[in-house]
């Protein structure tokens, strides 16, 4: 159980908002303390964006180890072969799952997204952003496109780069270092709305441009070419204030 505003942990009440988290092994899983210790972060983890970007949407969380090829949530249930990916694959719920992608040609969306929230929950805990970040070079990215093309660190390291591109602009226009507590509102308020907006759709790079465009006040510009469209860091989200700064 967590309260809904702050996301902390809490007694179970009518004031509070509670779902079950369920584990499901094999008796001869190894490592068995490390998968729990991982889920009960991916729970606090529920909690935190509960109450930051909109409500878990679902009955229960639940986490499995079974064989599988890679780590992976659907709705409500999420498959582990490495632990360390539950609080990763717990933020799918809102970037990936509530928020879901048009086409593969918008997967940096769900991952980029997901990458860079796994990581600014990170630095909420520890004071350290761990997601990973590429600069220096932007996806180009066809849609339709074979997905297992897309499974590299391109999607989720240029796209999280993206996000933190954003943040530092945006913190900028403020006048305020990112990590100053008005910045990191506004951040969380500006995604919030985003998320708010794009909610049960499914979202390609132009909606979510627009939509982080009314969301902040800033304009959101994407660098393509004809034919395809290029994403990533500086060129998915280049921004120009659309107002000024009072």
């Amino acid at each position: 159980c967590f309260d809904p505003v702050t996301g902390s942990r809490a007694e179970c009440s009518s004031e509070t908002t509670e779902v079950p988290v369920d584990f499901f092994y094999p008796e001869s899983l190894a490592g068995r303390s490390q998968y729990q210790s991982e889920i009960a972060e991916a729970a606090d983890a529920l909690a935190y964006f509960s109450s930051r970007l909109g409500p878990w949407r679902y009955g229960k969380a639940g986490f499995v180890s079974v064989p599988h090829p890679f780590n992976m949530e659907a709705a409500s249930l999420v498959v582990l072969i490495d632990p360390r990916a539950a609080v990763h694959e717990t933020v799918h719920h809102w970037w990936g799952n509530n928020v879901r992608i048009r086409s593969w040609g918008d997967f940096w969306i769900s991952e980029g997204l997901t990458t860079y929230f796994t990581g600014f929950y990170n630095e909420a805990r520890t004071g350290v952003n761990n997601a990973c970040s590429i600069t220096t070079r932007t996806l180009d990215v066809h849609a339709p496109q074979d997905p297992l093309d897309l499974f590299n660190n391109d999607a989720y390291c240029i796209g999280a780069a993206a996000i933190a591109d954003y943040r530092d602009r945006l913190a900028r226009w403020l006048e305020r270092d990112p990590r100053d507590p008005e910045a990191v509102s506004a951040f969380l308020s500006v995604f919030r709305a985003v998320y708010e907006s794009l909610e049960g759709t499914a979202a390609n790079t132009a909606s979510f441009s627009s939509a982080l465009s009314r969301s902040s006040g800033l304009s959101v510009r994407t660098v393509s070419t004809v034919r395809p469209v290029q994403f990533g860091n500086a060129a998915v989200l280049a921004m120009a204030p659309a107002v000024q700064r009072a």
